[in-house]
Parts: C-alpha cells; structure tokens; sequence
C-alpha cells in the first residue's frame, strides 16, 4: 500500500499483504483508508497500479489479501477481460447471515458452497480489460471473512478493483468485541463476536483420547504411524472423525505423525486410542488407530455420501465367525465405537444388534446369544445389563433365540425388554427393566398347530411405539404377522411364497378357534406390486426385519404401515427389495407403498431395511444386502419406487444387519472417548512426561 491507500503489485510469484484484525474506514468521498500502511517491495515490469476503495461506512476484517501472480504476459482481448480467482475462508459465522452466491464474468470458483456471497463482474472501458467491481456482500457485521484476489494482467494494462460491503447493520469498530467463541473452552467469552484464536481447553480426561495441540489453524490434515497407513476418509473440514488402520493387536504399541496446518507432530500411541488434534480457532478433529480385526470390519465406501444425504449413524451387526463386536460407524466407514458382544473373545453372533429406547443405549446378544443385553455408552466406561428369558407359562423351557431383541417405548411399558425365544414353539417374553421379572408371554402353540420352532423361524420384533402392538418377520413361512398385545390375538398374516417345512401355510395350520379374526392375506389381496425384468411381486419370501413405520402416514385412517427387507430367497425375483405395505385390517388386503431395489440380486439368508424419517422431514432408506456384502442409501417420497441413491458402502463378509440411526441418538463425545472393551485399558506411557493413566478405581484417568 503507497501513502495514498492504493495496493502496488509487484512481479514474480504472489505477494500478500496483510492486516490482521484491523479495520478499514471510507472517507466522504468513498475512498478506502486504511488504519496502517504496510509497503511491499518495489514494483517493477512496467505493471500497472491496483485501485482499491470502497462504498461502506466500515468494513471489518480479520485477514484481507490482494495480489496478483506475475506470470509472462499475454494478450487479453475485450471479452476475455482478467482471470480471477476469488476465496473465502470463514473463521466465525455468528448467525446464517448470508444471501445467495453468484458469480458471473470470467470469475473462476473454488469456494464450498456453505461459504456464500461474491458477486463479480467483468467490464471493458476505453478498449482496456479490466474487473470493474468485485462486491462482498455481507448482511451483517458479525462475520469475519478472509479474502483472495488473484489477478492475471498484460504487463502493459492498469486494472483494479472496487470492493463493497453491504451491511444490514453497521456496526462501528469500537464495539467489535474480540474473543473466544467456543462454549466448550475455559475462556468462553459468550459476548464476542468473532473468534481471534484465544481459546484454551481443559486437559482430556479420558483413558481412550489423547490431545495433540497445534500451533495454527487446521486447514489441512493427514495421520500416519509407524505400520505406514495414513488415515481416511481424506481430510474435510466438515468431517471430524477419522481412523487409522494398523496390523497390531488390540492395544498395540505404535508412533504417530500428524501433519496439520503447515505443522508436524511427532508421538506415541496405542490401537484402539483416539487423537483428540485441536488449534486455538476451536477447530477439533478426531482419528482413531484401529487394531488389525476392526480395520478388516471397515467398509469399503464405493459412493460418499451424496447432496442430499440426510446425517446418521450406522449400528453394525457383524456375521462373521469369531468378529463378534457391537460396532457404530459413520456415514464414511469410520468406526466410532465398538465392543466385544462377549465377554470374552469368543463366537459370540452379534445378530440383534438395534438402538434402544434412550441416547448412547444398543441392543445386542452376550455369550453366543444366550442372553441379552443392553449396553450404555458412556462418556468413560459402558454400563451392561443383562437379560434371559425364564420358563414359560406352559411349563416348558425357553432358550433366547440369536436373531432380535427390542426395548418397549410404549408409555406404560417403556424400558421393558422383548426377547424371542424357542422351546416347544416361538415365544415372545417381555421383562420389567427393574425386577427382571417377566410381565407378559405369547406362545405359538396356542395359536399354530406345530411344536417345531424352526416352522416359524422368526428373525426380527418390533414394537408400536403407540398402540403397543407387535409386528415380527418369520422367515421360514415367508411370511410377516402382527399380534394385539393387550388380548395377544394375531391381527393379521401376510402370507408368502415359501412353506419350507413342509406343514403348508400359516393359514393351513391356524388354530381356528383362536384366530377367526385374523387377516391372512395372500394373492390377489396384496395390490399395487411392482415388475421389474419382466416380474411382478406378489407378497415377500425369505424375508427379514420387520418394523413399524408410524410415521408414515397411512392412505386410509387405521391402517397399520410397516416395512419389511424381501429376500426374494425362494421365488425368481430379480433383486432383494426392501418393501413398505400398508394393511387394511377391514378388508384384508395389503396394499403396496413403495419398494427400493437393491443392486445384487436375491439374497439367501439375511438382511436388513432402515426406513427412517430424519428431522429435516425426509425420508431415508438402508438397504443392507447382507450375503453380498453390499449396503445403499436412498432418499425420497414415500410413494413409488423412485428413489435417489445418495451412500453405497461393501464390507469384506457378511453384515447381518446395518441400521441407520439419527445423528442425535448418540453423544459423539461418548463415542470417542469411552472404553472399547468391558474392563479399563491398560496404562498408558506416551513418553516424554506424557502419560495416561488408570487411577486406582479404574474409572479416571488425566493426561500429565
């Protein structure tokens, strides 16, 4: 900047100048005046001069940057006019405070598109190309951009740019208030308005997270150890947690190199730990070093979550021999948490992995299935509370069946816990969540003809989070059926395509004395079924994880809508689907809602489907194609079979089921933080005075 307030370029590569947290001021006649002057070098070439000037009362800025690369030079015709590449990098946004972002001209963009607001223009005066304005307009003052002009010229041509800010409200520099924003650090100041990089942060108290501090603010950032992995997926800043994939055994040994902002970091660490990397801007990222079981579990991302992806957590059920963990991943293959479904490593099949009716709370098999558990996350250990199903009312022993488990949200029963069982017949047992003391029983036998609890082979309950009612999928008979809790009658049964143990339909064996009211519903009474390659559905076969859809609204009132994954198993279906019907329990008749399609064909044995309404309003849609290891998201209306594929993930074995849960069911702090394991981990010496370790309870740990 000469005396007079213009900014002189010079040759050569780009040259910056700077003024930090400092204010311009415009004159009366509109001229940008700055609060200090800082030279650059000598100018030389033969280039000509940089105008610069304003049309605000006040601009305030943290960080602004004009230059231009000195490149050979080269003709410029009247409608080409100068090259420009314009940034801007938010620091704080106070409040969504900004109108849309266009460019037009010969303007080049490289901004993400949650940084709105440039509009630039190209003009041609006198024969000479020049930018005639480049406008930030900024509908509020309580926002602090940074900005980059870049600028190629013929050597022999002035050209200069005109900024203007526009502000809803003015507000002047002295009441600027500069300070720390973030309400998590100990210097929270909560009347700042714009970050200035002063925040300070309590140490972590946490076994499982260790702190690695930089000095500048992260705009880039990689980990990699000792093994020469690197972490994935690559670094975003709207993406804050990451992992690493080791060789090593669970709480191996390893030395870590970060590399953010410019800088890097050196140290040690363990599988299974996670880095806690920070800077003095409130930025936080999180990377955690996988032991070689858990890294060969990650899926592989085919297509990242698209546009319209709508944000949530993945509760992953794994089906292969002796990988028997509970498992939280993101929508990027990071696994967030998980923990052994066994006490010990052993074969423990975690089938029945499913959310519970609380924040930071799973459902899943202990010891092989033989009993159930709930499991709470917490912000340092988890909490276990273990369950068994008991003897039945006829007398006869009940054993847990491996498949689901589901916690009641009905009001009046919410917090009980629902168990399958099998004996002499399919069993549901219900449990107070205090006492363990069974409050409620439904047997098969008393409804069905048979004792072999393998005609039914039920795979997944649910429970009406209204009525109470419950809905489970049976996949043997192919069929899906829906019972009355308070006088346990069957409501109603749609039917399928494959009575595998010989005794015919449910229909052929009913009791019927206990189910003249009860809806089979098969052929002709299910409507709307879809064609494609040339077949038509009619009904589901070899199906799996049956749910209740409540907030789907039905086409008629009293409708009961649910979903149901459709295997296709026994029947010359092109594809596994997963279905939405709707039941008329007055007619009897299944109508069709929509069907998505998956990509792999039929499948054989498992599988899963998540329909999910997020709090946008938008509905979303998991298919988990289990024995083809393939998993895919979709979004859009309810009605029809047009839907969007927005995520597409492969896992390196089989995935009995991967449910889809809003972001806000867990506490990501909880995730990152608490044990992976159901005892402490051991000590942990990072070397260098920095330590971690297990106090004597074995519940607190502090980082020297």
């Amino acid at each position: 900047l000469d005396r007079d307030g213009n900014l002189i370029p010079t040759t050569g590569a780009f040259y910056t100048w700077g003024l930090s947290e400092g204010t311009f001021h415009v004159d009366e006649d509109g001229d940008l005046t700055p609060t200090e002057v800082i030279v650059p070098p000598t100018p030389g070439g033969g280039n000509g001069p940089i105008g610069y000037k304003a049309t605000a009362t006040t601009i305030n800025v943290q960080t602004v940057e004009l230059g231009y690369v000195g490149e050979a030079p080269e003709a410029l015709s009247n409608d080409s006019a100068i090259q420009f590449d314009v940034k801007i990098i938010r620091h704080e946004r106070v409040s969504n405070t900004f109108s849309s972002f266009n460019i037009s001209g010969s303007a080049r963009r490289f901004l993400p598109s949650s940084i709105p607001v440039v509009t630039f223009n190209t003009q041609t005066q006198d024969g000479a190309n020049y930018v005639s304005d480049l406008s930030i307009v900024i509908n509020s003052a309580s926002f602090i951009p940074e900005i980059r002009v870049v600028g190629k010229a013929n050597s022999a041509i002035n050209w200069f740019a005109t900024l203007a800010v526009s502000n809803k409200e003015v507000v002047p520099a002295i009441d600027i208030v500069l300070g720390c924003t973030d309400p998590t650090a100990l210097n929270y100041n909560p009347a700042a308005q714009f970050n200035n990089g002063s925040c300070q942060y309590a140490p972590v108290q946490s076994v499982m997270v260790l702190p690695v501090s930089v000095n500048s603010e992260i705009t880039s950032l990689n980990v990699s150890h000792d093994g020469g992995q690197s972490m994935f997926p690559s670094f975003d800043p709207a993406i804050k947690d990451y992992a690493v994939k080791t060789a090593l055994g669970w709480w191996g040994n390893l030395n870590y190199t970060v590399t953010a902002g410019g800088q890097t970091i050196t140290g040690k660490a363990q599988t299974n730990r996670v880095l806690e990397i920070s800077d003095s801007f409130g930025g936080k990222y999180y990377v955690r070093f996988l032991p070689s079981d858990i890294s060969s579990l990650c899926p592989n991302i085919v297509q990242p979550p698209a546009q319209d992806y709508e944000p949530g957590l993945y509760l992953y059920g794994a089906a292969q021999a002796g990988y028997n963990y509970y498992m939280v991943f993101s929508a990027y293959g990071v696994p967030m948490w998980y923990i052994s479904s066994d006490t010990a490593n052993g074969a423990a099949t975690p089938y029945s992995v499913h959310k519970g009716s609380s924040i930071n709370r799973i459902l899943g098999n202990n010891t092989n299935g033989a009993t159930k558990e709930t499991v709470e996350i917490g912000s340092e250990f988890p909490t276990t509370t273990t369950y068994n199903t008991v003897t039945g009312d006829d007398g006869g022993g009940v054993t847990p069946d491996i498949h689901d488990v589901q916690e009641v949200i009905t009001p009046g029963r919410n917090g009980n816990i629902l168990i399958l069982g099998y004996g002499s017949g399919m069993y549901i047992q219900e449990f107070d969540p205090v006492t363990k003391a069974k409050v409620w029983e439904w047997d098969s036998k008393e409804y069905f003809n048979t004792t072999n609890p393998e005609y039914f082979h039920t795979n997944s309950i649910d429970v009406h989070p209204v009525t109470g009612n419950i809905v489970f999928s049976m996949r043997h008979p192919g069929c899906a059926m829906a019972i009355d809790y308070s006088t346990k009658d069957v409501i109603w049964v749609l039917q399928g395509n494959n009575p595998i143990e010989g005794a015919g339909t449910l229909q052929a064996i009913r009791i019927p004395n206990k189910t003249q009211n009860t809806k089979f519903i098969s052929g002709s009474n299910i409507l709307g079924e879809p064609t494609l390659s040339g077949y038509t559905w009619n009904g589901i076969s070899g199906n799996h994880d049956a749910r209740w859809l409540p907030d789907v609204p039905p086409l008629t009132a009293g409708n009961q809508v649910f979903s149901i994954w459709d295997d296709g198993t026994y029947t010359a279906a092109p594809q596994a689907r997963g279905v939405i019907y709707e039941i008329n329990t007055t007619t009897g008749k299944a109508i069709h809602r929509s069907s998505v399609f998956g990509e792999t064909g039929a499948e054989v044995s498992m599988g899963s489907y998540t329909v999910l309404k997020n709090d946008s309003g938008a509905f979303s849609y998991t298919l988990c194609a289990a024995n083809a290891a393939t998993i895919t998201e979709w979004v859009g209306a309810v009605a029809g079979n047009s839907k969007t594929k927005v995520l597409k993930l492969t896992t390196n074995g089989a995935v009995y089921r991967y449910v889809k849960v809003k972001p806000t069911h867990f506490t990501l702090a909880n995730l990152r933080s608490c044990w992976t394991q159901r005892t402490a981990p051991p000590a942990f010496d990072a070397g260098g005075g920095g330590a971690v370790n297990n106090l004597t309870s074995g519940l607190q740990a502090y980082w020297k």
